[in-house]
């Protein structure tokens, strides 16, 4: 049996979705663009909370904010360089919301408040719905969309289902994508990953992506997470379907995160914190490089989603 609870949680509150046979849990923050906060799993009958995020209320505010864990990526995903881009002739420039680059970043809807509009359980399931009306009030984004989180808890694990329409009544540029957080408990040596990408993208000193990509030689190939510390690397991954799968080598656990419509995987490492594994839809500074842009027509509709499970 599933059960659906809000809980207080600093000046806002949590939307927790929970098995009650098995007490695996996930929980969502609709006050920061439905950011997904926490997801605990269970494997031989232990809980193992699997996300990096502060159980305290007021700092994962801050986290998510600031630091984008669990953070819903949108319009871009990313950087784009010097917060500068031209869209049909029109050149628009973003507040740069990374100082020490001054690039913008990961979009805006992590200051979104978002609603809940539909909840469902039963002895199989728990489902959310979280909705958004962006009206186009961001500078240097004046195109208005409408945004859906669909959360899924099952027996299988968590699915999240995103749709974003265009309701500028003209083009839109276009880009989303996830950022969670997955917690390596300070023994990052113990943790590998396999990645089921064909090629990876260049990336400059700025952590500017260049749109130009070359083969990537360890498809299916398990590699040892601390290599991808504080660096980022953008992959391109078969028909925009995708398995990864992170393993922790001393509690013999396996967790996967299925994409399906993200042509694209972002990883970062957080040296002995994190490793952030992020299904994009395209790659940084798409607004210029045009690496995965999506132009969306008026009402048109991009959706893509992504599942996480042992």
């Amino acid at each position: 049996m599933f059960h659906i609870a809000s809980i207080p949680f600093g000046n806002t509150f949590l939307l927790k979705l929970t098995n009650l046979s098995t007490g695996e849990y996930v929980t969502v923050l609709p006050e920061a663009g439905a950011a997904l906060h926490q997801v605990c799993l269970a494997l031989c009958n232990t809980l193992y909370p699997l996300l990096w995020a502060s159980d305290d209320g007021y700092v994962y505010l801050e986290e998510v904010r600031l630091q984008y864990r669990g953070a819903l990526l949108m319009p871009f995903v990313d950087r784009i360089e010097n917060g500068r881009y031209s869209f049909e002739g029109v050149e628009y420039r973003l507040p740069c919301n990374e100082p020490g680059q001054k690039n913008a970043l990961h979009g805006f809807m992590q200051n979104k408040a978002f609603e809940l509009t539909e909840l469902y359980c039963d002895e199989k399931k728990a489902a959310i719905v979280l909705c958004c009306q962006y009206q186009g009030d961001h500078p240097g984004y004046p195109f208005p969309f409408a945004v859906t989180v669909r959360y899924n808890l099952t027996t299988e694990g968590i699915q999240c289902i995103t749709k974003a329409q265009n309701k500028a009544g003209s083009n839109i540029p276009f880009g989303m994508g996830w950022h969670p957080y997955f917690q390596v408990n300070g023994n990052q040596p113990d943790y590998e990953i396999k990645i089921p990408a064909v090629s990876s993208f260049t990336i400059r000193d700025n952590y500017i992506n260049t749109g130009e990509d070359q083969m990537f030689n360890a498809e299916d190939q398990f590699l040892a997470v601390e290599n991808f510390d504080f660096s980022v690397y953008t992959l391109r991954c078969n028909n925009g379907e995708s398995k990864t799968i992170l393993r922790d080598k001393k509690n013999e656990m396996d967790i996967t995160v299925k994409c399906r419509g993200f042509p694209f995987l972002q990883l970062y490492a957080v040296a002995g914190k994190a490793v952030a594994v992020e299904p994009v839809t395209c790659v940084g500074n798409a607004f210029n490089n045009g690496a995965g842009l999506t132009v969306l027509p008026p009402e048109g509709i991009l959706e893509a989603e992504y599942s996480i499970a042992f």
